[in-house]
């Protein structure tokens, strides 16, 4: 091609280095995409990796590399949270380009790793694990508080017997061995190019695949195993059909009908698994399902003092619900603290909480710790008040960050078999970094929770039916990392059942995953779980490791005598 060169080793300049870069990298985004639901290939994310490093470390010049790999992976994250644009026109981009900037980051620093005299003699076995998860473990669990979407090692849960290893070290160690093979693949592919030889590419790739074989062996051993397993109470998650748009912009009589309607579905879904001779023993609704102002008793009190009926009407209807099914529940709300009446009504603080309430009334509220970046607060920006609604203004007209955060995590307990079970309650987004629920789970090293129940709402994700399986994918490694059962309760799905191994074991309707975006309800018998695990005890170790070890990487690149930081020809 005219205006292209090809260097000794290989690699190409001119217009025809630019088009592999561009090649290689969109093949990436592309192999990225179809691992993760809707499509769910998830033997794509053990390579999805590799072609995007290519382009990277192939690139002729860092500018290559960069715009290289940066345009399509943004390309490829505007598809991924397209459904933000209802919610903030102005965020979507900003959004996808947050996700953007460290794989960027990460192409970067694997450059410079693989251009360097000295540490370019590593294996990519081994430089793109800890670089590709340790940037991951950067965005997804240090900065801004952690947005751990997008995982590779959330993609191989749907294979649950290779996602077993989480229950040691958590996501990222899944995440790590997945990206052994990428790493693996490049080995063979510098080998191919003369840039390493036939046996060290021989001694990498048996060695990862020695890593494959115990991790499959491992994720069999823990699958097969029954001790410890007793069976649990039977949960009925109530699947509320209510679009985001509605939720927001509904009138007060909107509202009444609305809870009346989830009343009604209650009701049918509570006689149907009576009449199959089912027994339920705790009934749950999604997240901020009930209106109003919670389920304070001195709140109701003073707001029918005050002729404010409409506030002790919903939560005296559901109580009602739970009385007549003689069935505890647990049910969205938010909370209301340091309420006031008047010609207006105030409050000091406002929660987003689950609540368990029976006939008699609220027996423990859980109020959510880690708000929703970007949803429900904006990190750090929400400290200077005037900026935080400057910007929504601009970017999210309509929206308000009025939630405040509890300081710790709490957990609930309800009687069943003689005994009182611990159940920890992420709302919404805190099922995704994986501390909320561990902390739920485990307190001073020792297991202290049986069971999950993730209240959700998202409605948000509006027709983007693959969000709502990534939502779901997510909440099955929570399940494995804790080895507890999760039943999830959501508005416009998806609410299904996990156990503890990381099983889909009930959906709502067809599909993998069940029916989204339709009313309906899940019976879900729970398999409780005595074992511990690892990684309940420590925590995210590799994850805080491996960013550690990533970022001692970038300064070595730059630190260590480097008289040619071109490519090595050997």
């Amino acid at each position: 091609m005219p205006g292209s060169k090809v260097r000794a080793d290989g690699s190409e300049v001119g217009t025809r280095g630019w088009v592999a870069t561009f090649a290689w990298s969109i093949a990436g985004a592309v192999l990225f995409i179809l691992a993760f639901p809707p499509h769910a290939l998830w033997p794509l994310a053990f390579i999805a990796p590799a072609p995007t490093v290519w382009a990277a470390i192939r690139a002729t010049t860092t500018r290559q590399a960069l715009v290289g790999v940066g345009v399509p992976q943004f390309a490829m994250n505007l598809w991924l949270v397209h459904w933000t644009i209802p919610v903030t026109v102005v965020g979507y981009p900003l959004f996808a380009l947050y996700f953007t900037a460290y794989v960027m980051l990460a192409a970067w620093l694997l450059r410079r790793t693989d251009r360097h005299p000295r540490l370019g003699r590593l294996p990519l076995a081994v430089t793109v694990p800890l670089v590709w998860v340790g940037i991951e473990a950067i965005r997804a669990a240090l900065v801004l508080g952690g947005i751990p979407w997008f995982l590779l090692g959330h993609a191989v849960v749907e294979a649950p017997v290779l996602a077993q290893a989480a229950d040691l070290g958590g996501t990222f160690l899944v995440s790590v061995i997945v990206a052994t093979v990428a790493g693996a693949a490049l080995d063979v592919a510098r080998c191919r190019i003369g840039r390493s030889t036939v046996r060290r590419a021989v001694l990498v790739s048996a060695s990862v695949v020695a890593v494959q074989a115990s991790n499959l062996g491992y994720g069999f051993w823990r699958v097969g195993q029954t001790g410890g397993l007793t069976p649990g109470p039977t949960l009925l998650a109530i699947q509320t059909n209510l679009p985001q748009s509605n939720k927001m912009t509904s009138t007060a009589d909107q509202k009444v009908e609305e809870l009346r309607a989830f009343v009604m579905q209650t009701v049918d879904a509570f006689e149907r698994a009576l009449e199959a001779g089912r027994t339920v023993d705790l009934v749950v609704w999604p997240e901020t399902m009930v209106p109003g102002l919670g389920f304070e008793p001195d709140i109701a009190r003073a707001a029918t003092a005050e002729g404010y009926d409409l506030i002790s009407f919903f939560p005296e209807q559901v109580l009602a619900l739970s009385d007549a099914m003689r069935t505890p529940m647990l049910v969205g709300s938010a909370a209301y603290v340091g309420t006031r009446f008047g010609e207006t009504i105030e409050w000091d603080r406002q929660y987003n909480a689950a609540y368990l309430i029976d006939g008699a009334g609220v027996r423990a509220r859980y109020d959510k710790v880690f708000l929703t970046p970007f949803g429900e607060t904006m990190p750090v920006i929400s400290r200077f008040e005037w900026l935080e609604q400057r910007l929504l203004a601009l970017g999210a007209s309509g929206m308000r960050f009025d939630l405040s955060a509890a300081d710790e995590v709490t957990v609930m307990s309800v009687p069943f078999g003689g005994r009182d079970l611990v159940i920890g309650t992420p709302i919404c987004f805190e099922a995704s970094p994986s501390w909320v629920c561990r902390q739920m789970i485990y307190a001073d090293g020792r297991k202290r929770g049986d069971l999950l129940v993730n209240l959700s709402n998202d409605g948000w994700f509006g027709d983007d039916d693959g969000a709502r399986e990534r939502m779901a994918q997510i909440s099955r490694i929570r399940c494995i990392e804790n080895r507890v059962p999760m039943v999830r309760a959501v508005n416009t799905g998806l609410s299904v059942g996990i156990d503890s191994r990381g099983f889909l074991v009930d959906v709502i309707g067809p599909g993998r995953y069940g029916q989204g975006r339709a009313a309906g309800a899940v019976l879900a018998p729970v398999t409780l779980d005595a074992r511990s695990t690892l990684f309940g005890r420590t925590g995210d170790l590799v994850g805080i490791g491996l960013s550690c070890l990533a970022s001692i990487l970038a300064i070595l690149t730059f630190r260590t005598p480097a008289p040619t930081i071109g490519r090595r020809t050997s």
